[in-house]
């Protein structure tokens, strides 16, 4: 089956064209496959599946359910997984070619968002949407068959499940993979968000920071409790932490889409629900703050300077801000210090003429120019342009994210 996407990769979307309905045929009755995998309780009739060749029954004690018969076909779960890749591949090869197939795939690949009994199938899902949406764009862009209304109309209809899988995710490399694609699938929207899906991005941005600080609290209290912790025992939890900052790094990913979707009309709804839950992560009441949550924080500040500000409310952000990066700068750690310096220019080019911290501004980033060492490895400014990357999928600038594990390369 994924031999056929590397024939359409070679000959060409329109060379393809004419075998796509043979061929999407059996893909999309694999997406579709419904007996996978069925529950029971104890008590109730059997399921015809169990006994069938392929599948096994297994007893479980699942969370909030109690014990419940699994009558699973793994079989069949890998091929519906692989089913839903293969729309993902072909919808990105095909492009435009893509667009009478692209309606019912939506509708049958957005429900598994939230298919319970197998992750990869989730997973799949969320990399096919941005696909999707990006099928739906370029046909608006060169064919105008589809309306601005009917994309806006395709991400409502993507994102209310699209963010529920992101709140009910509770395994952080899965959650940092859905953050990344939901950024995508903005990036791929292009469009403002309506008020609805604002303060509904927000609200899951600012539940997700909250368990993300509960989970660190809580590694940090059994540190604590366990002085005599072993060396092994203190990497698991610093190995911990590095996913949590990973994790962050894609919602920042998400949060600076949405400032780009959004503009200035982001501004006050971003000002009402995050600013509360951003500021204190840049150490804004003295308290000291690791660096994995300084990072994404700062660079979301920076975003909302860059894309949503007017003149008038940058000088509500800049008094506040230019002072805790301008301190930023001299730290050790090389990231923070490159993103630091980033965000002395976000403040002065925020508010231009009416900047008055130009000389202070210079004098930070003139000694971070000659500081012993500033052109050396790690020290040295990157590349490309300073202090910003595009991240992995999203196509969001990360400015060098921590070293734990970097969620960017140079894709543009």
């Amino acid at each position: 089956m994924r031999g056929l996407v590397r024939v359409c990769t070679c000959v060409g979307a329109e060379a393809f064209a004419p075998y796509m309905a043979a061929i999407l045929a059996p893909v999309l009755h694999s997406a579709a496959l419904e007996d996978a995998c069925v529950l029971r309780d104890e008590g109730e009739n059997k399921s015809p599946l169990e006994g069938k060749k392929g599948y096994e029954v297994i007893k479980m004690d699942l969370r909030a359910v109690g014990e419940q018969y699994v009558c699973i076909n793994t079989a069949m779960l890998e091929e519906k997984a692989l089913a839903v890749e293969l729309l993902f591949e072909y919808a990105t090869a095909l492009g435009v070619v893509f667009l009478p197939y692209l309606q019912p795939c939506v509708e049958l690949v957005t429900p598994m968002l939230r298919y319970p009994y197998h992750e990869e199938v989730r997973q799949a899902s969320c990399r096919a949407l941005p696909a999707f949406m990006g099928v739906a764009q370029k046909v608006a862009r060169q064919l105008q068959s589809i309306s601005p209304d009917q994309l806006a109309q395709m991400f409502e209809f993507m994102a209310g499940p699209f963010l529920e899988a992101i709140e009910k995710e509770n395994l952080l490399d899965a959650l940092e993979e859905e953050l990344e694609m939901f950024a995508l699938l903005l990036k791929e929207f292009a469009l403002p968000l309506s008020a609805q899906a604002v303060e509904r991005v927000n609200a899951v941005v600012a539940s997700i920071t909250g368990a993300c600080l509960q989970r660190r609290q809580f590694r940090k209290e059994q540190e604590k409790e366990n002085e005599d912790m072993d060396e092994e025992g203190l990497a698991e939890l610093e190995a911990e932490n590095g996913k949590e900052d990973d994790m962050l790094t894609s919602l920042y990913a998400v949060v600076g889409q949405v400032c780009k979707n959004c503009r200035e009309s982001y501004f006050v709804p971003f000002t009402k629900t995050l600013l509360p839950v951003f500021k204190p992560l840049l150490g804004h009441s003295g308290a000291a703050v690791p660096d994995g949550l300084v990072l994404p924080a700062m660079f979301i500040i920076d975003d909302v300077l860059e894309y949503c500000s007017t003149l008038a409310q940058a000088s509500l952000y800049v008094p506040w801000f230019f002072p805790i990066v301008k301190k930023l700068c001299k730290s050790e750690n090389v990231d923070l210090r490159h993103s630091a310096a980033f965000g002395v220019g976000s403040c002065a080019k925020a508010l231009g003429p009416m900047f008055r911290e130009a000389k202070a501004a210079l004098e930070t980033l003139t000694a971070i120019i000659r500081a012993p060492g500033s052109r050396e490895g790690e020290e040295s400014p990157p590349r490309t342009t300073p202090s910003r990357r595009w991240a992995r999928s999203a196509g969001t600038r990360s400015r060098r994210t921590p070293r734990c594990r970097r969620v960017c390369s140079t894709s543009g």
